[in-house]
This record gives structure tokens, C-alpha cells and sequence, in this order.
């Protein structure tokens, strides 16, 4: 019996692409506890410099499915902790979200949503977008699977930003690091 993978989800959800896994063997078990996984290793959501700029806050990444592992497709857990957010960004690849522990927000373009457990969310290409936690106490996870071979984030220009803030509801909702500009 062969497993079956989906690999990618198109943006108008047109077509979905199949990865078959010979012989039925799977590639990989991490047993998981309360959102950590054997063998697995939880590190920066993405590698800060004190100099440089700063696009997130309190926020950790698993690459559960990735580099080496033979499929055409990323699949991480991001755990923002209490006040912690992703970068605000945009890139020419889809995000598809799947909301794990807590509450968050996620805005993309002019857009809040209210995010809890099981709550999926797809990212177009180029949208500005952000997660972050609603809770200053609790955790906030969420699932995000990409294209393994994608383009790097691009933060916005302060001029994305002011034209982003806007809108009220997104301006309440957005969080930009005092040196998210270097």
C-alpha cells in the first residue's frame, strides 16, 4: 500500500499535486509533547542579528518536514509566546496556515482574522501579512506549510507600513519591532 502526500495547494485550489511514498515506509516519526517533537530541534523563528533589523518577537520555529527529507514542500510549527508576532512581510510564495494552540490574529493585506485551533488560513503571493498572538500569556501555535524551494520574506518599506495603518482594524492588530528597520 503506498501513502499518499499532498504536496502543494494551489492558490485557486485548481489542482492538488501527489507525492507517493514507495513501498508504504514512512520517512520519519517524532513522537510529539505539548508541541515539541523527539528529535526535532525548536530554534529562532529566524536568525536576528543585535545590529541589524528586527522583524519579530517571541517566536520559535520546528521544521517538522523539510531540507532532505524528498518532498517538494515545507511543513513548521511556529509557537509565538505571550505578545509574540511574526515578521510583517510579503514574498512571492503561499502560505498555508493551520492554527494549533491558542488564539491569534493573522492580518493579510487589510484584512484581521481571529484565528483559534483547526482554523485554516491561505496567504496568497505578495500579500503583507503577520501573525500574532491575541494572549500575553498563553501560546499561540500555528502549522504553516510552504514550497520547499521558495523565495526569501521581504519586510515592508515604512511606506507600506503608514498605508497599511490605515485601517484601523489593522493598525490596531499589526506589531512592528522598534528595530524592524535596522
Amino acid at each position: 500500500m503506498s501513502i499518499y502526500v499532498i504536496s502543494h495547494i494551489l492558490e485557486k485550489y485548481s489542482q492538488v499535486h501527489l507525492l507517493k511514498i514507495k513501498g508504504g515506509k514512512i520517512m520519519g516519526f517524532h513522537k510529539e509533547n505539548d508541541f515539541n517533537w523527539e528529535g526535532i530541534e525548536k530554534v529562532d523563528y529566524k536568525t536576528a542579528s543585535t545590529d541589524g533589523p528586527i522583524s519579530f518577537n517571541k517566536t520559535d520555529r520546528h521544521t517538522l518536514v523539510g531540507d532532505g527529507q524528498n518532498t517538494s514542500f515545507h511543513t513548521r510549527y511556529f509557537e509565538c509566546d505571550g505578545g509574540g508576532y511574526s515578521s510583517l512581510e510579503k514574498h512571492a510564495h503561499v502560505h498555508v496556515v493551520i492554527a494549533a494552540r491558542g488564539k491569534g490574529v493573522v492580518i493579510v493585506d487589510d484584512e484581521v482574522y481571529e484565528v483559534k485551533p483547526h482554523d485554516l488560513i491561505v496567504i496568497p503571493p505578495w500579500a503583507k501579512h503577520q501573525l500574532v498572538n491575541a494572549s500575553e500569556t498563553e501560546p499561540f501555535g500555528f502549522f504553516c506549510i510552504v514550497d520547499a524551494d521558495r523565495d526569501r520574506f521581504q519586510t515592508l518599506t515604512r511606506e507600506e507600513v503608514a498605508e497599511m495603518q490605515k485601517n484601523e482594524k489593522v493598525a490596531k492588530a499589526i506589531r512592528v519591532h522598534e528595530k524592524y528597520w535596522g
